[in-house]
């Protein structure tokens, strides 16, 4: 009974957190009237969506992408594109992330045959590729990018305050926290968890482990789509500096600082790898350093990350069942057998 009363306890304890977290959320806008504070606030919601994918890709099917920021810039120029060219928003979201998909579907296919660093490697390439292509071509506008990317409309309005893209992101990233709990929870969910805590074990059981890290790859770059839609559509401009090696870096430690498969900590570490680096710019010589430090201390005395998940364990009886006879002395000795000394 006092075990269950504490379990009760700790969940009671985790639904008020979270409603509190939803109330203080949601009150952002009004309680803090700073607007630098609310765009940075923005910045975090949209890498908390960013975060959800490469939580897919890295946290669960343990591939550490370093080409994630191409995939999201892909999204943006899709959605820059159709936009200036008189497609709603709304239109273009969809687009963005079927373009995404697709990209993700035709190189991930053989990049994923790679194992270790090699993976890593292929997929620095494709991020380079990504980026360096769409630094040269005309239609992309080169290094000078797209720009007049017109406001998104929404019931006869336009969607031009800071608050409107807040509460819009605000929604995509409890949505897909919703959305990848109920996926995780599902059949398909409980071989990705076998998949991240062991893929030799998992193979053994019969998990497809390769088409299963195509599904998280694919699915996982649909969210960078999503990204990249909202951030063109909120910065008006889009520019091939957006999509750097150094943001994949950046979405890949969210998820190490954060806890590896673990949905709190891909928004835990994004406010601390995204949000927290904001409040020290007057720091801006020693800003590098300090945030180094930290990630090393996080690494040294956190290695599974702040908030990890928990291991999927499945618990073994303290006995197994017929084997009291079979060690048992005078059972052996009954039987005409000798004592063995056991291992």
């Amino acid at each position: 009974m006092w075990i269950e009363q504490q379990q009760r306890n700790r969940n009671l304890l985790k639904w008020v957190s979270l409603a509190a977290l939803l109330l203080a959320a949601a009150i952002w806008p009004w309680w803090v009237d700073d607007r630098f504070l609310l765009n940075v606030m923005i910045n975090v919601l949209l890498y908390m969506v960013l975060g959800m994918g490469m939580h897919l890709i890295f946290g669960t099917a343990g591939l550490p992408f370093l080409g994630y920021a191409g995939f999201y810039g892909i999204g943006a120029y899709t959605a820059a594109l159709l936009m200036t060219r008189g497609v709603s928003f709304w239109a273009a979201l969809p687009a963005s992330v079927a373009a995404v998909c697709l990209v993700a579907l035709l190189f991930g296919a053989p990049i994923l045959r790679l194992r270790g660093e090699y993976f890593m490697l292929g997929s620095l390439a494709l991020g380079e590729i990504i980026h360096l292509t769409i630094n040269n071509l005309d239609i992309t506008g080169g290094p000078n990018g797209i720009v007049g990317i017109p406001k998104p409309r929404w019931f006869g309005g336009t969607l031009s305050q800071p608050a409107d893209f807040y509460y819009l992101l605000l929604v995509v990233v409890l949505v897909s926290i919703a959305l990848l709990t109920y996926l995780q929870k599902s059949t398909v969910g409980r071989s990705w968890l076998a998949l991240r805590e062991d893929e030799l074990a998992a193979e053994a059981v019969g998990v497809p482990t390769y088409r299963r890290k195509l599904q998280l790859f694919v699915l996982g770059s649909a969210w960078a789509g999503v990204a990249g839609a909202f951030l063109a559509a909120r910065m008006g401009i889009v520019t091939p500096g957006s999509f750097t090696l150094m943001n994949s870096v950046q979405m890949i430690g969210i998820i190490i600082v954060g806890g590896m498969g673990s949905l709190p900590g891909v928004v835990l570490g994004t406010v601390l790898m995204i949000g927290l680096p904001e409040f020290v710019r007057a720091l801006a010589d020693w800003r590098l350093v300090i945030f180094g430090v930290a990630i090393m201390a996080v690494l040294r005395f956190r290695p599974r990350g702040i908030w990890p998940t928990k291991p999927w364990i499945v618990p073994l009886p303290a006995t197994i069942p017929g084997s009291e006879r079979a060690t048992d002395p005078a059972a052996v000795e009954g039987q005409g057998g000798v004592r063995t000394r056991g291992y």
